[in-house]
């Protein structure tokens, strides 16, 4: 869980219940005022300092955590999804 907050209190990586919990500073009023271009930009750049802190507390391999942020980049931060047709015939069949 990474939060936003306007001053770093802690800037340990808590764990609790299988959960890493890291403060970011970041100004989260200034999040709404941007146009969603940048929101989104700002989204993933808040996500990679958080990330990149926890992996490297922990000790974790980056490589994975690096190759989905170049996938989100190279998709052009586009948020889409796709949901299968239910067949409505199959499901009465059941």
């Amino acid at each position: 869980m990474i939060c936003c907050v306007n001053e770093v209190t802690d800037s340990r990586v808590i764990e609790q219940l299988g959960v890493c919990e890291v403060q970011i500073k970041f100004d989260v009023d200034s999040f709404f005022s941007m146009n969603d271009q940048r929101k989104k930009e700002t989204t993933l750049e808040i996500l990679r300092n958080g990330i990149d802190k926890i992996v490297s507390e922990k000790n974790w391999d980056p490589t994975p955590f690096n190759q989905a942020f170049d996938n989100v980049i190279k998709e052009e931060l586009k948020n889409e999804w796709f949901w299968k047709k239910t067949d409505f015939k199959s499901r009465q069949e059941i």
